[in-house]
């Protein structure tokens, strides 16, 4: 009851049978109404009632008592319907053939994970690689060509980078075990290319951390080779080396 508005016992025990009653005679949800509730506000007006009240006391604890095994009714209900379900799912699977098993599968299937599909020019981007690297790979040293880049290289310029790229390398592998690939081409496109050339010829491999995706130049490694492609900041393009 709300404080600061007495009301009568006798009242108080007819709006709760009233109710009750109700919601018995709808036939609706016997948990829409709280019986605990209830139940505590016939509990606090019993030392007040007459002889009367009494009776409709008697009437109301009745009637919440029916409401009561409504609400046992119903919970039986769905308990046996959430029983039942999985087997007649059971039944109805096996009643179906592999067609309609499949369309049934398709219907409810919500993959987590997509593919990413190879196109056509994909793999015929890759059959043009796999040609360039002719039957001979890696080439030795003096047959190799330098390719058209984006930027002017003269040919003696690019041999002296590719001397000192060298060297840098084998100390920094001598010393460390691996050394940082953007540490070791400092942003420059054509140390990168460089470096690239040196992991062609079986100098050195690259090696990328799988979480934190840093790419490492380590000693050659034994195996079959794949390209890695690095993009190097600020340069406008990226170079390609190999890593076993």
């Amino acid at each position: 009851m709300v404080a600061g508005t007495p009301r009568e016992p006798e009242e108080v025990v007819r709006r709760v049978l009233e109710t009750v009653v109700r919601v018995l005679e709808s036939g609706g949800d016997p948990f829409a109404v709280d019986v605990g509730r209830l139940f505590e506000e016939l509990r606090e007006v019993l030392p007040e009632l007459g002889e009367w009240g009494l009776t409709l006391d008697a009437e109301a604890v009745r009637r919440l008592a029916e409401l009561v095994r409504k609400q046992e009714e119903w919970v039986e209900g769905r308990v046996s319907t959430l029983s039942l379900g999985p087997f007649l799912a059971l039944v109805k699977l096996a009643a179906l053939g592999p067609r309609e098993l499949t369309l049934e599968l398709l219907k409810a299937w919500r993959p987590a994970v997509s593919l990413d599909r190879m196109s056509l020019s994909d793999l015929l981007k890759g059959l043009e690689y796999l040609g360039s690297r002719g039957p001979h790979y890696p080439p030795e040293p003096e047959a190799l060509e330098v390719p058209e880049l984006a930027f002017e290289v003269s040919v003696p310029n690019l041999e002296n980078v590719l001397r000192e790229v060298r060297e840098e390398l084998k100390s920094a592998l001598t010393s460390r075990g691996r050394v940082s690939y953007f540490e070791l081409v400092r942003g420059d496109a054509l140390r990168a290319y460089a470096l690239s050339v040196l992991c062609s010829e079986g100098a050195a491999s690259l090696e990328v951390e799988p979480l934190s995706g840093e790419v490492f130049v380590v000693p050659p490694r034994k195996g079959e080779y794949e390209s890695v492609a690095v993009v190097l900041k600020g340069v406008g393009g990226g170079a390609r080396a190999e890593s076993g």
